[in-house]
């Protein structure tokens, strides 16, 4: 398992490896970081290999390969899979599943409604992150409704420009300051602030969560994403329900800041938004955003996840126990079939968690650390 990261104008490639122990448990362990001064497919397959040859771990018996979807990485032709696949045959690439999951919210939020959404989300955000005045007027509101609410966190989140399924924190604490953030907004139009007396579940994030745990394994993470689209087939099945309840709780949260629900203005022409005919503004936005959305969910969901039958996963059920079961002495092959299953990885987050590493090891006052240190300090602290 790779990926890539950028410290102080250097590429580093964070390897992990995945493997079943002596007592039958699944395992990732953490290698090191390689140093990059290329990143073409076959310049990084070759870093790689080479690592294993130096630290004595055979390539022949590499039996799965977990990277990201880039073209360098994943590409059949020119890509690290490809050729390392040269030189180990049955070393399958599965693309992480937590990037797959990612990339389901990335093409779903294209469409415009919701892309506008996240726009203005991230605006207010800079609006009241890039000034400490705003920013504070901003706690001072909240502070005089909710006294202690807000004191061991921010109010507002900036979006995660990487990680989509991150993004339902910041979400989250819009949704729960969206009064106050109008509030804070008419505050600052009226010039209210300068007079005296003015005191200063979201379906996938548990799932990536889970993903990202070191022993999971494909049967897991198949049934984790059979669930979500089993979740969201039943939300599309119930859509005209459940939108009317969320469309009253908007119509509440409008009212509070004296605002209506109202229809958009219609053209005959609409480039920047979805123009379905509706006669309320329940029914636009059901038809506009909400059906559009979910369907396109539950697409992105079958296409990203489509390459692990049920016929295949039912038969990894029982592996990891069969595999606790099975004594090598007697059944040597079933055993080894056994621990190659069980080797296959899920997702790629190992090398990710190693970026957090980064951060603490090679600071501004390490910028000029030795790669072969920074990696054997990265070792211990993981370790």
């Amino acid at each position: 398992m790779a990926d890539e990261v950028s410290s102080h104008n250097r590429e580093e490639l964070s390897l992990c490896v995945r493997f079943v122990d002596s007592s039958c448990s699944v395992r990732e362990e953490f290698l090191g970081f390689l140093p990059l001064l290329r990143t073409a497919g076959l310049y990084i397959a070759q870093t790689i290999l080479r690592f294993l040859d130096e630290i004595g771990l055979d390539f022949n018996n590499l039996r799965g390969q977990a990277y990201d979807g880039a073209v360098a990485m994943s590409s059949d032709l020119h890509g690290v899979q490809a050729q390392i696949k040269q030189q180990a045959p049955n070393a399958d690439y599965v693309h992480c599943n937590n990037h797959c999951l990612n990339l389901v919210i990335v093409h779903s939020s294209k469409i415009a409604g919701v892309r506008n959404m996240i726009d203005k989300l991230q605006a207010v955000f800079l609006f009241f992150n890039n000034s400490p005045k705003r920013h504070e007027l901003l706690k001072n509101v909240i502070s005089v409704d909710c006294e202690h609410a807000y004191s061991n966190r921010l109010p507002l989140l900036s979006l995660c420009k990487t990680r989509w399924t991150e993004r339902h924190s910041s979400y989250r604490h819009f949704y729960q300051a969206f009064t106050y953030i109008v509030t804070s907004l008419e505050i600052i139009g009226l010039n209210l602030h300068k007079k005296e007396g003015y005191s200063n579940d979201l379906v996938p994030e548990s799932v990536t969560v889970l993903l990202q745990s070191r022993a999971v394994d494909i049967v897991a993470a198949y049934n984790m994403m059979t669930e979500i689209r089993a979740t969201y087939a039943e939300i599309r099945n119930k859509l005209d329900d459940q939108f009317a309840q969320t469309m009253q709780q908007s119509i509440r949260m409008a009212k509070a800041v004296s605002s209506e629900a109202k229809l958009p203005r219609v053209a005959g022409r609409q480039q920047h938004r979805a123009n379905a005919p509706a006669g309320t503004p329940e029914e636009y936005y059901r038809r506009n955003l909400a059906i559009p959305f979910v369907d396109h969910i539950c697409c992105e969901l079958d296409s990203q996840f489509s390459r692990n039958t049920e016929i295949a996963i039912s038969a990894l059920q029982i592996v990891l126990e069969a595999l606790k079961c099975c004594e090598k002495a007697l059944y040597p092959n079933i055993h080894q079939l056994l621990r190659i299953l069980c080797t296959i990885p899920v997702s790629s987050c190992g090398c990710e968690r190693s970026f957090s590493v980064i951060r603490r090891l090679s600071n501004y006052m390490r910028a000029n650390m030795g790669h072969d240190r920074l990696s054997a300090l990265a070792l211990i602290h993981i370790s």
